[in-house]
């Protein structure tokens, strides 16, 4: 039994609000420029490692085998195959292990 027929129109709209402003965020944090950081690394270092490390995800994604593993239809795992999603993610494995980290650039 609704005491007020009248809020029952307005309950979806605080959800529907927290949605959308969520979105919002989170499209505009998309919008920061990232960089790698390390404390004792100078810049020709960090991007000397970058270099490499782009180098050798590009190397493991391109000579990887996709004999192995389930098939794009019966995987849970959506980017299965994906070489350039892998690339990114062997890059940024190899960066972490380095000791870098993946921060927000301050602004200029």
């Amino acid at each position: 039994m609704l005491l007020y027929p009248a809020m029952n129109v307005l309950q979806g709209t605080p959800r529907i609000a927290a949605r959308f402003l969520l979105t919002a965020f989170l499209l505009l944090a998309g919008c920061a420029p990232l960089q790698w950081t390390r404390p004792d690394a100078t810049p020709e270092q960090t991007q000397a490692d970058t270099a490499d490390c782009q180098q050798r995800a590009w190397q493991e994604s391109n000579f990887r085998s996709f004999g192995y593993g389930p098939g794009y239809r019966w995987s849970r795992y959506p980017f299965w195959g994906d070489r350039y999603y892998d690339e990114t993610r062997l890059t940024r494995f190899c960066m972490e292990v380095r000791g870098y980290s993946l921060e927000a650039a301050p602004k200029q």
